[in-house]
């Protein structure tokens, strides 16, 4: 008997460990900024070199995609691409966005339409990437794709969110699909909307 109850203690100490805790966006930025992985991919930008000619670095990138993103959307070699590329112009925002995002999806204590919509944010973000351009020449044309970043977080967020009636979903689909055959994140806006409003309105609303 006593033996049993040691095996069923065990287990449940397993349960308990093994859940992942949904943390804050603030909570997730300051994992992120301790993370040795995110200070070597400062340090090499600072240098302004791109993380992608860092084999080294590369190897630790996508060791930590494949951490955070495993069981909660599947990643394809071009997805992933898509996503060093987001890293690599906007670290911080991208890297919180992700560890915040993915300890939602796999917190079994929060509601279920919350994680899908923190999986379909993530998805979204991922399929907004074709439009970035890491490789900027100078300190404008950064500034340029890092507010771009911040845009698309910002969208993929909102849109995530969209899910309540027929109208809303078909939204979040055409949206989608845009994305999907290259359009950005403005276009796929008014395509998915039929011209009615702008990124700057569903921005806006509440």
């Amino acid at each position: 008997m006593r033996s049993l109850l040691l095996v069923v203690v065990l287990l449940a100490s397993q349960t308990v460990f093994s859940q992942v805790r949904r943390i804050t966006p603030a909570e997730a930025r300051t994992r992120v900024e301790r993370s040795t992985t995110y200070q070597e991919i400062m340090a090499v930008r600072n240098s302004g070199r791109e993380i992608t000619r860092d084999a080294r670095l590369m190897e630790k990138v996508n060791r930590m995609i494949e951490l955070n993103m495993r069981d909660v959307i599947p990643l394809s070699a071009d997805g992933r691409g898509k996503l060093v590329k987001l890293i690599n112009v906007s670290p911080t925002d991208v890297l919180t966005q992700v560890l915040h995002l993915t300890s939602v999806v796999k917190d079994t204590s929060t509601p279920a339409a919350t994680r899908e919509s923190a999986r379909k944010a993530l998805d979204l973000m991922i399929k907004s990437a074709h439009n970035v351009n890491s490789l900027a020449v100078n300190s404008a044309q950064a500034r340029a794709q890092e507010l771009l970043v911040t845009k698309i977080i910002e969208l993929s967020n909102k849109i995530s969110t969209l899910s309540f009636g027929t109208a809303s979903r078909d939204f979040v689909s055409k949206y989608e699909r845009a994305l999907i055959e290259g359009k950005t994140v403005d276009e796929a806006i008014r395509i998915a909307s039929n011209g009615k409003f702008t990124e700057r309105d569903l921005r806006e609303c509440t």
